[in-house]
């Protein structure tokens, strides 16, 4: 029985042909028809929907690449610099938990809130984007539990030349347990005196 291969290039993952529509009867009757004997409509269709998902990857990475490249271009117009991997960030800035304590959101629910403070070291403003990537930025408790942080600020920080600021990060949990919290590589210290929810202070 004759062989078959499909070559798969770049050019023929459009973004129009992520739908639900492409996987359709027909196409894995192509596909099957290509099959040797051995083969099954099992390992046609896994190869298939892969190569799909690998190009669809290969998209969103590029998108997620090109829309960093393109905010640290807007942001050097004015000659600050844009920080969005661990090793910028650790050769411009200082970083540290300021706080770690109980409080509420826009609706009245309790939630735990980090305090980072962030030291520009450098002359020139900063905008350090990228705080959920690598990892994310996450707290760890006194059991060595991971919890993800969220930032209220959209996680992008500013600083000015040769300053500091703070930015608050919250997640759902008990402050009065965390250990230390992690950003951007670094893993930081809790100060003591953390606050138990309901604590007072």
């Amino acid at each position: 029985m004759r062989r078959f291969t499909f070559l798969f290039t770049p050019a023929l993952f459009t973004p129009a042909l992520f739908t639900p529509a492409l996987f359709t009867p027909a196409l894995f009757t192509l596909a099957l028809g290509a099959c040797d004997v051995g083969d099954t409509a099992s390992s046609v269709t896994s190869q298939v929907v892969g190569k799909t998902v690998e190009a669809t990857k290969g998209v969103a990475d590029g998108v997620k690449e090109g829309v960093q490249e393109g905010r640290k271009d807007a942001a050097s117009v004015d000659g600050s610099q844009v920080l969005s991997t661990a090793e910028e960030v650790a050769a411009a800035t200082t970083l540290s938990v300021f706080s770690v304590q109980a409080g509420t959101d826009g609706a009245g629910a309790s939630r735990a809130e980090v305090v980072l403070a962030v030291e520009n070291t450098t002359d020139a403003p900063l905008h350090l984007i990228g705080l959920a990537d690598q990892g994310g930025a996450l707290v760890i408790d006194k059991d060595g539990f991971a919890s993800p942080l969220s930032p209220l600020d959209g996680g992008t920080i500013q600083v000015p030349p040769h300053a500091k600021v703070k930015t608050t990060l919250t997640w759902k949990g008990d402050p009065g347990t965390a250990a230390s919290v992690r950003v951007w590589g670094q893993e930081l210290p809790v100060p003591g005196g953390a606050q138990p929810t309901g604590a007072t202070p």
